[in-house]
């Protein structure tokens, strides 16, 4: 009896301290947090954090969500409370410079009338969001669509990005042929986000302000062209490259090897005369006959869960290569791109002639497999020119940055 009520005693007693400590020490002590959801969708990335890290002014983000729209999907619902959850983690994080506020509109009220006015869509109920900061204009995300749930962080983040920064990064276009009008209509949409510079095609160097170089298809470049690109990605700039290994407007003129000796130091490989013939993904013209070099690229060739795929439905190429990364390299090697199973690396000079395409694709099929066509390439970048070319002006020889 008397360990029955010895052992009662302690229990009341434990329980009274516990009581204790939480109600004097639980202010007190660090908001902590636990993210124990299968992806971590309630934690925001570094590359989030640091960009909260950098705001300067306070944002007012306005989240409109008809919540109880009858019209909306259970999946939609579900998506819209993740939404909200994502940016109550943005405003937490941010330590007072992001004031988020939640606004459920109901049809016909004013909050709606102001969610149309502010270019948000109507889509079985709103669900945006608009960004705002003092003296710098307003961003929206006009309809947050399930398609684009994997880059869900990126459009919030982007939004932020451009309150933050008003000023549109430069980027720099170097290339050897004349642009197409499709090509017109992608500068364009640049322009529409960048301040687009031209370069001469025998630029020495790679002017400071510029943060982005595209390089697109240069038949030849020259040694103080290459050394320019090269500095310029070891000083820290960002380089695209755009290459083919046939040139549909110059066919008889083979592609431009110093390029492929720079993306070599860089671990990453193009053969100069294969191109991907793939079966499943080459469009059929009008006459039934198809174009072998031309693919039409679903969002199943394309890696969903990376940026570059973002709002993009398909992706058109001709007469594209195959990326490899080589075996030695640092690098990390992320494919963009893919061809289907159905494809082949075909020799380019097989393709101009017609009437062999049929046998020698039929003669290739048992190689068939995925080519990567598009990659990110992250990691460690070394020279080609270790001692420097005479004349130029050398930054470095190695550079331990992604580019």
């Amino acid at each position: 009896m008397r360990s029955s009520l010895r052992t009662g005693m302690t229990l009341i007693v434990t329980l009274l301290l516990f009581l204790a400590f939480n109600l004097v020490w639980i202010g007190k002590l660090p908001d902590l947090r636990w993210d124990f959801s299968e992806q971590r969708s309630h934690t925001l990335t570094p590359a989030a954090q640091r960009l909260l890290t950098i705001l300067e002014d306070p944002l007012d983000l306005y989240y409109f969500n008809s919540n109880n729209d009858p019209k909306r999907s259970y999946a939609v619902q579900r998506y819209s409370k993740r939404i909200e959850d994502l940016l109550k983690e943005y405003e937490e994080t941010a330590n007072g410079m992001i004031n988020l506020h939640l606004v459920e509109p109901a049809p016909f009220s004013e909050d709606a009338y102001k969610a149309r006015l502010s270019g948000l869509q109507d889509n079985a109920g709103f669900l945006g969001l608009i960004g705002t900061r003092a003296g710098h204009g307003v961003r929206r995300i006009a309809a947050f669509s399930l398609d684009q749930k994997p880059l869900l962080e990126y459009e919030i983040s982007h939004l932020l990005y451009k309150l933050q920064q008003p000023k549109r990064p430069v980027v720099a276009l170097l290339s050897g042929l004349a642009m197409s009008e499709s090509a017109g209509r992608l500068l364009q949409d640049l322009r529409q986000e960048f301040d687009l510079v031209n370069l001469e095609s025998t630029a020495a160097s790679i002017p400071a302000p510029i943060q982005t170089l595209m390089v697109v298809h240069p038949q030849e470049v020259s040694e103080r062209t290459l050394y320019g690109i090269e500095q310029f990605v070891l000083r820290g700039g960002r380089l695209m490259v755009f290459i083919d290994p046939l040139s549909e407007q110059r066919p008889n003129r083979p592609g431009n090897t110093r390029l492929n000796e720079l993306l070599a130091a860089w671990g990453i490989q193009m053969p100069a005369d294969k191109v991907v013939v793939d079966n499943l993904y080459t469009p059929r013209e009008t006459l039934g006959k198809p174009n072998q070099v031309r693919l039409n690229l679903p969002r199943q060739a394309m890696n969903t869960h990376d940026i570059s795929a973002w709002n993009l439905n398909r992706v058109t190429v001709s007469s594209t290569g195959a990326l490899f990364r080589l075996g030695k390299s640092r690098t990390t090697f992320s494919p963009l791109l893919q061809s289907s199973e159905q494809s082949v690396l075909l020799d380019a000079n097989s393709l101009k002639s017609t009437t062999t395409m049929d046998s020698i694709i039929e003669e290739a099929s048992n190689q068939e497999r995925r080519h990567v066509i598009a990659a990110r390439i992250e990691g460690p970048s070394y020279s080609v020119f270790p001692d420097g070319i005479q004349g130029q002006l050398r930054i470095s020889e190695h550079c331990d940055r992604p580019f």
